[in-house]
């Protein structure tokens, strides 16, 4: 996500090609840790509208998009620090929300957030007229935007298909017996690896006391 966004270097051959006008708006989990305490959720939407150039936007605008969310009455008065982590990702979300951009990403916005605040972000996702990324494992969620791409992430690889979802993307019963498969793979490995030490060192001991026993062998003929 960070890569995409432009905020982390590729750390692998491939190229990052945006428009120079291109405006990208990043929604991360711990977006809402980063509010300031002291103010109000009020405050930190106008605050965050306005550094995004909508410098005419109005409380009763903002107060809308937090009544939206189910953040509303005096809650939107009081100081973020007095939040439950629930409404401060409202407030997150509120400003997010009031951010201009041709292009948002989402990495997981249905944590956190109650069946109200969820809805009404589905609404304004399937109102956007940008595009959209979404990173979540909110299956229900997904399927309501009808994401016309799938980006599937294994192993270090990423596969991008131009379809819908399927029920198999839901599936981790492959991953999860491949996983198994070779964990037991390299148990086996190891067991044998460790077999094969044990014989060699029987053998190297039966070939050093090898002389040792033929000697004693020899003794008992003669003594015969």
């Amino acid at each position: 996500i960070k890569a995409i966004a432009g905020n982390l270097d590729l750390i692998s051959s491939g190229q990052r090609q945006a428009h120079p006008r291109l405006k990208i708006a990043v929604f991360s989990q711990d977006l809402s840790q980063a509010l300031d305490p002291e103010l109000t959720g009020l405050e930190l939407v106008v605050n965050a509208a306005r550094r995004s150039g909508q410098t005419e936007i109005s409380e009763a605008e903002a107060r809308k998009v937090l009544g939206a969310l189910g953040l509303s009455g005096d809650k939107a008065l009081r100081a973020s620090g007095y939040l439950s982590g629930g409404e401060k990702a409202k407030v997150a979300m509120a400003s997010f929300a009031l951010t201009p951009a041709h292009f948002h990403v989402y990495d997981e916005p249905s944590n956190h957030a109650d069946a109200q605040c969820v809805e009404a972000l589905l609404k304004a996702l399937q109102d956007f007229k940008g595009t959209l990324l979404v990173v979540s494992h909110d299956r229900r969620f997904v399927e309501a935007l009808k994401p016309s791409h799938v980006l599937t992430v294994d192993q270090g690889t990423a596969l991008l298909e131009a379809r819908s979802v399927r029920d198999d993307d839901w599936s981790w019963t492959k991953v999860d017996i491949d996983s198994k498969d070779k964990a037991k793979q390299n148990k086996e490995s190891s067991n044998e690896e460790l077999l094969v030490d044990i014989e060699d060192e029987q053998l190297r001991r039966r070939r050093f006391n090898a002389p040792k026993l033929l000697a004693k062998l020899e003794i008992r003929i003669q003594e015969r």
